[in-house]
């Protein structure tokens, strides 16, 4: 089910359990707002294995103009996004914000819940008066992002330490 306010709840089928529930009742995973804090361990894990959730804290994460949104499963953080209020030198707009550490924990891929998170940082941005959202996807992603709409820059770049991105943008309406 889903509702409009900024909470989405999705229901996972069996299929899509992988045995996470030893009975065959439905899991619902809940699409919120969260705190900065709350992705750090997801970034730690899945973004940036190998280093300290404090390496993990970005500048920006507790301005006012920056929101975190969780895949929330019986209260475990499961899937994050960040979006930054932030201008970009290829978008004339200042009216942007920048998508950061998109990551879901491995054992719930292909369910559904980057689109959903995506979908929820998206909405938030238009209710600030975003007209663009933009970012350094890592190449492995581009594919989930062309189909969720975003433009993409196929000239590849290297960032240290993280690996080859490309930058892609969507224009919100």
């Amino acid at each position: 089910m889903i509702s409009s306010t900024d909470n989405t709840s999705v229901s996972l089928n069996e299929s899509e359990q992988n045995n996470h529930k030893e009975n065959n009742q439905k899991e619902t995973v809940e699409i919120r707002r969260i705190e900065a804090y709350e992705t750090l361990s997801l970034r730690s894990t899945v973004l940036r294995p190998g280093q300290p959730e404090s390496e993990c804290v970005f500048p920006g994460d507790d301005e006012p103009t920056t929101f975190h949104f969780g895949a929330l499963l019986n209260n475990n953080v499961i899937g994050i996004v960040s979006i930054f209020s932030q201008e970009h030198e290829k978008i004339s707009s200042t009216r942007c914000f920048r998508i950061r550490a998109m990551a879901t924990d491995p054992e719930y891929r292909h369910l559904g819940l980057g689109r959903k998170l995506l979908q929820a940082a998206e909405h938030h941005a238009r209710q600030f008066g975003a007209e663009y959202l933009w970012a350094n996807a890592r190449t492995v992603a581009q594919d989930f992002y062309k189909k969720c709409g975003y433009d993409l820059d196929n000239t590849i770049f290297n960032i240290e330490d993280i690996g080859p991105h490309i930058w892609i943008n969507k224009t919100l309406s």
